[in-house]
């Protein structure tokens, strides 16, 4: 699994990752609303070069979206 942990994103209550498999743009999304630990996803994705996105919100309210890592994940 790719496993992505970032601190909590500030004034906001759900994060949305989205992980986009760079050359054929196949799209996972994995929701996080418990940010006792930070905001973080676990992925089941095939080896591949992934675009990794968080958007966050709060009160369903866009508040921010970002790059939060461009990974080459070998699956094992």
């Amino acid at each position: 699994k790719l496993n992505i942990e970032i601190p909590e994103p500030e004034n906001s209550d759900a994060a949305k990752f989205i992980a986009s498999k760079v050359f054929t743009r196949q799209q996972i999304i994995v929701w996080d609303n418990d940010f006792t630990d930070g905001a973080s996803a676990s992925f089941n994705v095939p080896t591949g070069l992934y675009k990794i996105m968080m958007t966050s919100y709060k009160d369903n309210v866009l508040i921010s979206s970002e790059l939060v890592s461009l990974v080459f994940f070998i699956q094992r």
